[in-house]
């Protein structure tokens, strides 16, 4: 009769106990390379994550350092340099005075130097061209020459 089966009382063999025992064994082999590979992914991500935020915490640890180090050059290099203005501003004041206590020295000693020689220079040229009785281009020469020294010292 068409539609009416017989239910199979008949016990499993061997050959259907193998196939099923086969079949859990593949279908559980599976799952656990599912389950692993799914572990393996997450524990990847999680590694990446961790590494990601250790390179981001380094690289903010680096920039506070390199500002505060830029902080403490500047403070440095600002009293450096008003430590610096204000002895250029002594030794300047310290020069400029022994400058000027040099250059009036040499100058009144240059002076008086070059105007000793003029007139020993005029006295003895003024001497030997009333000696001679004549002017000689020599003595006027001399006289020129000592007439410029000092003008030069003077100036």
């Amino acid at each position: 009769m068409p539609g009416f089966h017989l239910q199979d009382t008949r016990a499993p063999t061997r050959h259907t106990t193998r196939a099923a025992t086969r079949a859990t064994t593949r279908a559980a082999t599976r799952a656990a390379a599912r389950d692993a590979a799914r572990d393996t992914a997450s524990a990847a991500t999680l590694a990446l994550l961790l590494t990601r935020m250790l390179m981001l915490l380094l690289t903010l640890l680096l920039v506070v350092l390199l500002v505060l180090l830029l902080v403490i050059l500047l403070v440095l290099l600002s009293s450096a340099t008003s430590a610096g203005a204000s002895a250029r501003t002594t030794a300047g004041a310290t020069t400029s005075a022994a400058t000027s206590a040099t250059a009036s020295t040499t100058t009144s000693a240059a002076t008086r130097s070059a105007t000793t020689a003029a007139a020993r220079t005029t006295t003895s040229a003024t001497t030997r061209t009333a000696t001679s009785g004549t002017t000689s281009t020599a003595a006027r020469n001399t006289a020129r020459a000592s007439i410029s020294a000092v003008a030069v010292s003077l100036h």
